[in-house]
């Protein structure tokens, strides 16, 4: 798979070879289940998510009337939004039409668990939008104390210095990070450009937690206040 803009005057990707065999060229690949494509997009990998979260769903709806509704739950989060959840670092910043697709089966899944909807966070059923930030924003709270991996420690940008004083620049916690630079909205919405913009817009309080599960149960509830979600 050729991920380049370099094509030849018909508009072809140069040939590869390997031990005198040409490579067929391939549109995507897939790599430890995410499904990579050559034009770096992630609606094919997404959609074909949302289609295996639908079928676990359907066998959920042919149960529900045997369970009661703190059962439906549990079953969807383990069964259904894991399978929606996996590597959500990687394809976070996909198009929101195509991450639509998943909103759409929580919808339904909340309708076969039939809980009323004050209870839906104490069972806790956030939008999965949330909870993606949450576990990007704890993957950069490992990156910052330096318990990742060390390539994925490399990676962190350099704190924030004040080079003069904006509104933004005061209002920032002492622990902000150098916001990343993006010359588009795609590459905005990914990992470090969007999970850096995020860290720095969370409470001084917060981002000072070393423990991982107190720092990751206070940026849940701070979300799950409707006046802080992002």
């Amino acid at each position: 798979m050729t991920i380049s803009n370099l094509k030849d005057a018909e508009g072809n990707h140069p040939e590869l070879s390997f031990m005198d065999t040409t490579l067929a060229e391939v549109d995507e690949v897939d790599l430890l289940g995410a499904t990579i494509r050559k034009d770096l997009t992630w609606n094919h990998h997404i959609k074909k998510m949302a289609a295996d979260a639908g079928k676990r769903l359907g066998l959920l709806r042919r149960a529900a009337p045997y369970l009661n509704p703190q059962q439906r739950a549990t079953i969807y989060k383990s069964m259904v939004r894991s399978s929606m959840e996996y590597a959500s670092t990687v394809w976070m910043g996909a198009c929101s039409t195509s991450l639509d697709l998943l909103n759409a089966i929580q919808r339904r899944a909340t309708k076969i668990i039939d809980l009323p909807e004050t209870d839906l966070y104490k069972y806790q059923i956030q939008p999965l939008e949330q909870r993606r930030n949450v576990g990007a924003l704890t993957l950069l709270h490992r990156m910052y104390n330096h318990d990742a991996p060390a390539p994925l420690n490399s990676l962190l940008p350099e704190p924030f210095v004040h080079r003069r004083e904006t509104r933004l620049s005061t209002s920032q916690h002492c622990n902000a990070l150098e916001p990343v630079k993006s010359a588009t909205t795609s590459h905005r919405r990914t990992f470090l450009p969007a999970t850096t913009k995020l860290w720095n817009s969370l409470p001084q309080h917060i981002v000072t937690l070393r423990d991982r599960h107190k720092f990751k149960t206070s940026i849940n509830n701070h979300f799950s206040d409707p006046r802080q979600r992002p």
